[in-house]
């Protein structure tokens, strides 16, 4: 399999030795509606995290919408069925209460593009809206509740004097907008190279990250228009962990350049790039922090540039921003060898909420749901 240029804070930490889901708890009639009037109390005290969970080696994946003051996990709301261990990821839309889930559907040696769209609702069967998808990609949820996402067909493999010329399989790749209700609109943009990663929006501007042989570039494409507009036109093909500052019209992530790793902010009106912060290597993980600032990890643990916020409150590791909604932000602690632990932030009473989640699987967090 061809691995990719874009890496995150993910890449870092490996799947660990899973506990066994918890066995279910004979209920009652008057256990399920306790259980249920419990966590309706806490819905309504707080908000919820919509969270994709996977049992290491399972055919499915359960969606919660977890109150972040609930102490005992929230029932599924709904079940994606894909290949044993697959890989999934996803984006909420508050817009339209709808999950999309990108998950591995189909069996190959090349796992490229054997994934699938989903489009997931609480007390639906899940809808598949497209395959082809780009492996461990992340669907792009617009403020309407339209969705971007990554779709490919493989190349030919390259020749072997374009192996030893460093050069990797050029494949023909397109960006795909479907409307909120999940119906596919157009192809916004093709691109023969081997990355168009969705690095964020900013308005009806989706900004990608292409890479190609010899070559990286970021660029804008409208939403409703398709023009395109670059924005930076070179740049070195390592940068990952791409965060967007809508407020300062910025996009920050980490890169390599000869003096070594580095957090980067581009300003999309100027192209202008200035280094926040140098690391001591790779461990270097941005967010940009919503209100202002940036969150940096390094291995030890996140820690804000300005502004207040979290430090380092799980302890050692890799705090990922992965959602925000008003007071909240929703995030994801990472550790070597062990199970991600999602968490919430509120940035009013300055409080953290680690999520009372099934333990034994992986959970990934989708959004922040009011």
């Amino acid at each position: 399999m061809r691995l990719p240029y874009v890496s995150c804070a993910l890449l870092l930490v490996s799947c660990g030795t899973a506990e066994p889901e918890p066995a279910p708890i004979a209920t009652s009639p008057t256990t399920l509606s306790t259980a249920a009037a419990e966590h309706a109390k806490a819905a309504a005290s707080g908000p919820r995290i919509a969270v994709v969970s996977t049992v290491p080696g399972a055919t499915q994946s359960t969606l919660r919408l977890q109150p972040v003051s609930a102490a005992d996990p929230a029932p599924p709301t709904a079940t994606l069925s894909h290949l044993p261990d697959g890989e999934v990821r996803g984006a909420f839309a508050t817009a339209t209460d709808a999950a999309y889930l990108v998950a591995e559907t189909e069996a190959g040696r090349d796992r490229s593009f054997r994934s699938s769209l989903w489009r997931v609702r609480t007390g639906s069967e899940p809808q598949k809206l497209a395959d082809g998808l780009v492996y461990a990609s992340r669907p792009l949820v617009m403020t309407d509740g339209s969705v971007v996402v990554q779709r490919g067909v493989a190349g030919e493999p390259p020749s072997p004097e374009q192996i030893e010329a460093g050069q990797l399989r050029t494949d023909s790749l397109s960006v795909d907008l479907y409307d909120p209700a999940g119906q596919h609109q157009k192809a916004l943009h093709t691109f023969n190279g081997y990355i168009t990663h969705l690095a964020g929006h900013i308005g009806r501007e989706v900004l990608l990250y292409r890479v190609s042989f010899q070559h990286a570039d970021i660029v804008a494409v409208h939403a409703d228009t398709g023009a395109l507009r670059t924005v930076l036109p070179e740049l070195p093909a390592m940068a990952r962990d791409f965060s967007v500052d809508a407020d300062g019209g910025h996009l920050v992530y980490a890169n390599l350049d000869e003096k070594g790793w580095h957090v980067a902010r581009l300003a999309l009106s100027s192209g202008q790039v200035d280094v926040l912060e140098r690391a001591i290597d790779m461990r270097v993980t941005p967010g940009v922090w919503p209100g202002g600032g940036v969150l940096v990890n390094d291995g030890r643990g996140g820690t804000l540039t300005t502004g207040s916020g979290p430090d380092r409150p799980l302890g050692d590791g890799f705090d990922e921003v992965r959602a925000a909604g008003g007071q909240w932000v929703a995030l994801e602690h990472h550790v070597p060898s062990q199970l991600s632990v999602p968490f919430a932030y509120d940035r009013k009473t300055a409080s953290v909420h680690r999520l009372a989640l099934p333990s034994g699987a992986r959970h990934s967090v989708l959004g922040v749901v009011p």
